[in-house]
């Protein structure tokens, strides 16, 4: 993720930052990619004081293979998000990653549904009616 967020701030380093009533095309890469840096850094402080203090374990082959598993799970979402997103557009690709990756994490019944509503309508608030920014349609609906 150190490493993600660091080739994320290269890459937006030429972009507009904005203001927030006027967003450039670089402020939320730029706030992501110095929260994953950010972030990253405090997990390897982290660890790197569990490891000095003698509380890190050796990592069991068992949590390798769930750690890819999990992986593997949110790869298929993203992946399914881009092309659901491509065709059907944002709305409809927001609601069934938001339901996958909550089911994915354990998430049943309502607390399900209610965060898969609220995560998408908050998003399409924000984006499409306070930024004003169009959200894709996909190329079914277009």
């Amino acid at each position: 993720m150190l490493g993600a967020g660091i080739v994320t701030r290269i890459q937006t380093a030429g972009l507009p930052f904005g203001t927030l009533k006027r967003i450039g095309s670089g402020f939320f890469p730029t706030l992501f990619g110095n929260l994953m840096i950010i972030l990253s850094l405090c997990m390897l402080v982290s660890l790197f004081m569990a490891y000095r203090r003698g509380q890190v374990n050796q990592v069991e082959t068992e949590d390798i293979i769930t750690s890819l598993k999990g992986f593997g799970v949110f790869l298929a979402i993203l992946i399914g998000f881009i092309l659901i997103n491509h065709f059907a557009g944002f709305v409809i690709a927001s609601l069934v990653a938001v339901f996958a990756a909550g089911f994915a994490l354990g998430l049943k019944g309502w607390r399900l549904w209610v965060l898969t509503a609220a995560t998408t309508l908050v998003i399409w608030l924000v984006f499409d009616l306070w930024l004003m920014l169009s959200l894709p349609s996909g190329i079914w609906f277009s």
